[in-house]
């Protein structure tokens, strides 16, 4: 995570691994606690909306609540 911005709930993201709309996600990091989440939609840097993020380190931006700190991970809960 390389950004969250708390006014939108928007997080910009450097992605590493696939993920889609829909996947539920575990969000852990710098910050204490622990969350999940579920991507509800991605934004590419023009703002246009995906359905998948299949580019490694491809920059993106996802609606995430609740609020996660800057160089958080997230990983794909399991099913």
């Amino acid at each position: 995570m390389l950004e969250y911005d708390e006014v939108t709930g928007m997080a910009t993201v450097e992605q590493r691994n696939k993920f889609c709309v829909g996947d539920r996600v575990e969000v852990f990091g710098p910050a204490p606690g622990f969350s999940t989440g579920l991507i509800e939609a991605i934004l590419d840097e023009d703002g246009h909306q995906m359905e998948s993020a299949p580019h490694p380190r491809q920059i993106l931006r996802i609606p995430l609540t609740p609020p996660v700190a800057p160089l958080s991970l997230f990983r794909r809960a399991e099913k």
